[in-house]
């Protein structure tokens, strides 16, 4: 399931997943820190420099907003069986950063209704 313009998003990498089964890298790690970066290169992922721009720090578990769908790299399978590959950019912890959707939980919207 694809996620829409404004859903509201955790981060979550949890053991695993900081790679795909493919053993592609989904986010930066340094030292324990998680970050995510400013673009993901639709051109060449996965390559040795696919991560550019600005680092942001992110914890799992950090809420986000999802800004726009950016599609899958060229070089990955357009296949729905790959949708971990799918770029978004988010907004998270006061930056806009691009995320694989493998690292991205919608939270569920819950509307309590008064009568």
């Amino acid at each position: 399931m694809e996620f829409k313009n404004g859903d509201l998003i955790i981060f979550r990498v949890e053991p695993g997943l900081h790679y795909t089964e493919d053993g592609f890298a989904t986010i930066i790690t340094d030292g324990g820190s998680l970050f995510l970066p400013e673009a993901i290169s639709l051109n060449s992922y996965p390559s040795s420099n696919d991560f550019r721009g600005n680092l942001t720090k992110v914890n799992c578990g950090d809420i986000g907003i999802i800004l726009e769908y950016l599609g899958r790299p060229r070089q990955i399978n357009q296949d729905p069986e790959w949708f971990q590959y799918d770029v978004y950019e988010i907004y998270i912890n006061g930056f806009a950063c691009h995320a694989f959707k493998q690292n991205l939980r919608r939270i569920n919207r819950r509307v309590d209704r008064v009568f």
